[in-house]
């Protein structure tokens, strides 16, 4: 791994630092998976369209200026303006891959190969890089040309079909598991393993994530239990996707929710005891039109009282019954406080969601702000050996 320039050795050494990841995504899976990197240590170079940038650098609402899903994506980085149309432009990522452990691409397949800076171009010029093409469907098969977003891949995945009530469209989910869950995270897990296989071999190498492979592994329990039952589960009548009394949220007066999650039969014995309800308990496991029943009276019973007064009800009973809170409450409770989850600004505002992966000694770096477009580009030229005149005509030029 080389070691990141300008690197201070008297603070604190992060896991990843000396890596040098050239990123070339935008929006959130690719953001997502190197802000992961950036925390611990690795310098990433966010390479962007002169001009215009990450799409989400205009979205509203914006924060100081900048897009605030940007923002959260992208603290920790430097940003370089490049056009990889341009040959000047494709001229100097291939002399940035010299000195590069990762790149990480999010166009559609063969995007890459077609500007000349392929597997074969990138490698020639450092056979210890690790080239991380991260897409919906990978650089192979049918569909590995079709435009997409989160929402086409969970359908095509089969997850979509899981989430929302019996009688409905499928319902939108409320995090994009598909971005995050199956892409970002998974490209992080393969290039911390590609470098530790680097350190074995000496050899880098390109690798292949598709979200909806991902997507695949992360539903194979419900794969297997379709295998054993001989059908798929259905949302809304699956014990966990809706069909259980035991397992769904309820309204209360106010207009809020609690959440029951009375998975164990000891949680559902709790919970009726203390709703009143005890000949409930021997029928958790009863079949739909029982379940329709329950969960009809369970709705009258929590319509009946607000969601602080079902708090109180519940507040020394530990049967998995909890409020479902709205983003602001989640984000000020004494759980997320006590794990220190917000950094705060020197005003003593909230300035940032925490990285919540600890090590032993190392917390996630301090968070330097989401760079302005092309702030470090005259920094990261003169690091190839470009001074004031040849970076000003690049700019003139429209390389950069």
């Amino acid at each position: 791994m080389l070691l990141t320039e300008g690197a201070d050795k008297q603070g604190p050494t992060y896991p990843l630092e000396g890596v040098r990841v050239l990123d070339l995504t935008w929006l959130m899976p690719g953001g997502f998976a190197t802000l992961m990197l950036a925390d611990f240590g690795a310098e990433v170079i966010k390479i962007e369209r002169p001009g215009s940038g990450d799409y989400w650098r205009d979205e509203q609402p914006q924060l100081a200026g900048v897009g605030a899903r940007f923002a959260a994506l992208n603290r920790n980085k430097s940003s370089l303006t490049l056009n990889l149309k341009h040959e000047k432009g494709r001229a100097i990522l291939l002399d940035l891959v010299e000195s590069a452990d990762v790149l990480i691409e999010g166009f559609r397949a063969g995007v890459m190969a077609r500007l000349g800076l392929g597997w074969h171009e990138l490698s020639n010029r450092n056979g210890r890089l690790i080239m991380l093409s991260l897409s919906s469907f990978g650089q192979s098969g049918p569909w590995r040309d079709k435009a997409s977003h989160d929402i086409n891949v969970m359908g095509l995945s089969g997850a979509l079909e899981l989430s929302g009530g019996a009688d409905a469209a499928p319902a939108v989910p409320c995090l994009p598991v598909g971005d995050i869950g199956a892409g970002s995270l998974m490209a992080v897990v393969a290039i911390l393993l590609a470098l530790r296989q680097l350190e074995m071999t000496g050899e880098g190498q390109a690798i292949d994530i598709a979200m909806l492979d991902g997507l695949g592994l992360w539903l194979a329990p419900s794969f297997f239990e379709m295998r054993a039952s001989g059908t798929p589960p259905r949302r809304g009548r699956h014990h966990v996707l809706g069909g259980a009394a035991w397992y769904r949220a309820y309204r209360t007066r106010c207009g809020g929710s609690m959440v029951v999650g009375a998975y164990e039969q000891r949680f559902w014995s709790a919970f009726c005891n203390r709703m009143g309800v005890p000949e409930f308990i021997n029928q958790q496991f009863a079949d739909a039109e029982v379940q329709q029943e329950m969960m009809s009276r369970l709705e009258s019973l929590f319509a009946a009282r607000s969601r602080a007064e079902w708090e109180a009800v519940f507040a020394d009973e530990d049967c998995c019954v909890t409020p479902s809170y709205d983003l602001a409450e989640a984000f000020v409770s004494p759980q997320m406080h006590a794990r220190k989850m917000l950094a705060t600004g020197a005003g003593g505002e909230a300035a940032h969601v925490v990285n919540p992966i600890r090590l032993a000694g190392i917390e996630p770096r301090a968070a330097t702000p989401s760079p302005t477009l092309g702030q470090d580009s005259a920094a990261v030229l003169r690091r190839l050996g470009l001074d004031d005149e040849a970076i000003a005509g690049l700019r003139r030029e429209g390389v950069i």
